[in-house]
């Protein structure tokens, strides 16, 4: 492999971290200031209505609800969730879901755009996560009885995808060489991803039991696990040396510029 060639797979994670992350706030920013003004500017007639109804006794918040969403949350996952909402706003949300592959195809896009990484470690990424689980479980309020302004903030994990890359790749990306006579062999490259993420949103009540939710946010990710496996079952120092290798670089690659914005839309009907 040419010198080019493992400058090039090095060309992500050789860019300053400082930078890009200095744009990540910078659209976040944005994102909480387009909120802010949603907030403010919301007639008077929707925010009477946009609420869990209340009851007596419980100052406008009423007792505790519990509801269920069917949501997209752009671009992590596709999803169901539950959430219950205790008097005064606070609220506690979990839900599963898949990661699809065009959703990942839109953060490599972000990243390669924002030169984050090259688009040949954008497409070692989509196979490491392609197909994965995701679980994302919330803590939030909602600090205005008769509003459907919320905020809240919580862990992410995407697991269980991967798929197979061939040697060459995998190695042109990482910058590590394949052991001699190795040049064919494919690998499994599977990657989990633990996540934190924040959004900021507001609910509409359309009928009695049935809301709609929009929210804005952010997600980044702060601990990765990846293995890397040949699919021969081939052995040794050197082949070992080249797996534990890729694996550790691509764990530094998530860590330092797998950030994405967040844009959620959700669908769902109050139990109680």
């Amino acid at each position: 492999m040419s010198a080019a060639a493992r400058g090039r797979g090095h060309h992500g994670v050789s860019r300053s971290a400082t930078t890009i992350r200095a744009r990540a706030r910078a659209t976040l920013t944005f994102a909480a200031a387009a909120t802010a003004l949603l907030v403010i500017a919301a007639p008077a007639e929707a925010r009477a209505d946009d609420s869990p109804p209340a009851s007596s006794g419980d100052e406008g918040f009423g007792g505790f609800h519990l509801a269920a969403d069917a949501q997209t949350s752009f671009p992590l996952d596709v999803s169901l969730r539950v959430q219950g909402e205790a008097p005064f706003g606070l609220r506690l949300s979990t839900s599963v879901g898949v990661l699809p592959g065009p959703y990942v195809d839109a953060i490599n896009a972000f990243l390669v755009e924002v030169n984050a990484y090259d688009q040949n470690t954008a497409d070692l990424v989509k196979t490491a996560l392609e197909a994965s689980l995701t679980w994302r479980t919330h803590l939030g309020y909602r600090p205005f009885a008769d509003r459907g302004f919320y905020f809240e903030a919580g862990y992410g994990l995407v697991a269980l995808g991967g798929g197979a890359s061939a040697g060459e790749l995998v190695a042109g990306v990482t910058g590590k060489e394949l052991p001699p006579n190795q040049s064919r062999l494919n690998f499994d490259v599977q990657s989990t991803l633990h996540m934190a993420d924040v959004e900021i949103g507001w609910e509409w009540t359309v009928f009695e039991h049935l809301h709609i939710r929009a929210a804005i946010g952010g997600a980044f990710t702060f601990a990765a696990k990846t293995t890397v496996k040949n699919d021969a079952g081939a052995s040794g120092r050197a082949i070992e040396s080249f797996e534990e290798g890729s694996a550790s670089y691509l764990d530094s690659l998530y860590t330092s510029y797998v950030f994405t914005p967040v844009a959620t839309l959700g669908i769902g009907g109050q139990a109680f």
